[in-house]
């Protein structure tokens, strides 16, 4: 279950032209405790019986498109803010004594079948919601985000809504304003891409930033951090970036292109591919993968700040390659380890699409992307802290290829918890033709680093194929422990 209130900082804008003369609801979020609180209040207000919620975020850019993120500059944030308004309103339902309910994401998902995002706003798509769900009430989210402003990197701040529709005559009842501030795991998220420390001998220095809170853990941190980070290249043209991440197919790595600053991979539809990461540093790092949103370790939409330790893969300080092969989970029952392997399908048959119900034809422009966000091992030598505790009109995503056994091998929960954020590397992924229509320049040599040796310590040459990789076994974990806490468990 997502934390309830942590949607609750979001966002909604065109729909309002929709209302017919009748008076609304209209606060900003200091008005009130949750922006959440405020839409519950109108439902129980007004007495609205089924609920139903937009399955993704609106995206209107104040900026020229990027050509490759398109108009959805805020990545897999677009279905997992939707999300979390789901679960936060299926919460207030049940403790509503039988007020109101929940329409669910498999009917929403249903009804927009054959709709567009331009269809979102129109008479015509409330209309599909109300006759095919019943619901009398719309919850929707839009953002407006005023684009790059520092360098490389998104605006700080982004404009967010939650409106309320009543589906009975297409009106406006409530509207709660928000300017939401970004944080580091949002951006990454997002699909950005940027240093924030890194090690210098055995002192942690956070070269990124250009002041502020420079090792304070926690979200509220992490918002002040990303407002202060400093412009920057694509950490993988940097020559001395310690971390690596490219994408292998039947055994050669494919050279990404780079456009307007992004780094982006040639996938077509059938192929199998291979992420493969490795670590150059003298430190052990911990790295949340994520698929086109969904986390690679457990098939789950996870934001980073959400993914525990045991949901992340350890990098051991060697240049040798570790290679992901596709999604690793373990079967609840039987507890048999396994993993699918990664394949590229057509965007409705995405396992995103699965996981997170977008909807609808044209609901899908935030597929093709893959991030890696590296951790510090532990907080050992970093100063002290205050212990705060549519991307591209491309029509392609990630889906289940064959199954194989094996494959998760669990988490050595005595090791040590990911520390702070150090950096964040995407790669997006498109399809031949959408390629050929956005040329770029071939990455340099220095974006894929020296060619990593496999796992298993022999060198790999191009032509191979790539072993299976899975999870970091318990022995594969450093062997200095920490003290065991209730929040060293895993979920």
């Amino acid at each position: 279950m997502h934390a309830k209130n942590r949607f609750w900082q979001i966002v909604s804008v065109n729909l309002l032209t929709l209302a017919c003369g009748l008076s609304f609801a209209e606060t900003t979020e200091s008005e009130v405790a949750s922006p959440a609180d405020k839409t519950v209040q109108a439902i129980l207000d007004k007495g609205y019986k089924r609920v139903a919620v937009l399955p993704r975020v609106v995206v209107h850019s104040a900026d020229n498109l990027n050509k490759v993120v398109g108009s959805n500059t805020v990545g897999a944030l677009s279905y997992a803010w939707p999300d979390e308004l789901y679960e936060s309103l299926i919460d207030a339902s049940v403790t509503s004594n039988g007020k109101f309910a929940v329409v669910s994401e498999q009917e929403i998902l249903h009804a927009l079948k054959g709709k567009k995002g331009e269809d979102v706003g129109t008479e015509e798509m409330w209309k599909v919601i109300r006759e095919k769900t019943g619901a009398d009430f719309l919850a929707s989210i839009d953002v407006t985000d005023p684009g790059p402003s520092q360098g490389r990197t998104g605006a700080a701040e982004v404009k967010r809504v939650v409106n309320g529709i009543d589906l009975k005559d297409n009106s406006a009842v409530a509207r709660v304003r928000q300017e939401y501030k970004k944080s580091l795991s949002d951006a990454a998220y997002a699909g950005e891409s940027f240093v924030v420390r890194e090690w210098k001998g055995k002192r942690l220095e956070a070269t990124g930033l250009t002041g502020g809170l420079l090792f304070d853990p926690g979200p509220t941190a992490e918002k002040e951090q990303y407002a202060m980070l400093a412009p920057q290249e694509h950490p993988l043209l940097r020559d001395d970036f310690p971390y690596g991440l490219g994408i292998e197919v039947k055994g050669q790595l494919r050279i990404p292109s780079v456009v307007e600053g992004q780094m982006v991979v040639r996938l077509d539809a059938g192929d199998e591919y291979v992420v493969r990461a490795w670590n150059r540093s003298e430190r052990e790092v911990f790295m949340g993968l994520y698929v086109d949103g969904i986390n690679s370790i457990g098939v789950k939409l996870e934001r980073p700040e959400q993914t525990p330790t045991e949901r992340t893969w350890f990098l051991r300080p060697n240049p040798d390659a570790r290679r992901i092969s596709g999604w690793q989970k373990i079967d609840p029952q039987t507890k048999q380890a396994s993993y699918e392997k990664f394949v590229v399908v057509g965007a409705s048959n995405a396992v995103a699409s699965e996981a997170s119900q977008p909807g609808g034809d044209g609901f899908e422009d935030n597929l093709g992307l893959i991030t890696a966000v590296f951790y510090s091992y532990g907080m050992d030598d970093i100063p002290k802290t205050k212990g705060i505790s549519k991307l591209a009109n491309d029509n392609i995503g990630t889906g289940r290829g064959q199954k194989v056994s094996g494959g998760v091998a669990g988490y050595d929960v005595k090791a040590k918890q990911k520390g702070l954020l150090l950096s964040t590397v995407s790669i997006f992924y498109r399809s031949s033709k959408w390629v050929n229509s956005n040329p770029g320049a071939p990455a340099p040599e220095m974006a894929l680093g020296p060619m990593p040796k496999s796992d298993t310590g022999s060198a790999a040459k191009p032509q191979e194929k790539p072993t299976p990789d899975t999870p970091t076994k318990p022995a594969e974990v450093p062997s200095k422990k920490v003290k065991n806490s209730e929040n060293d468990l895993p979920e």
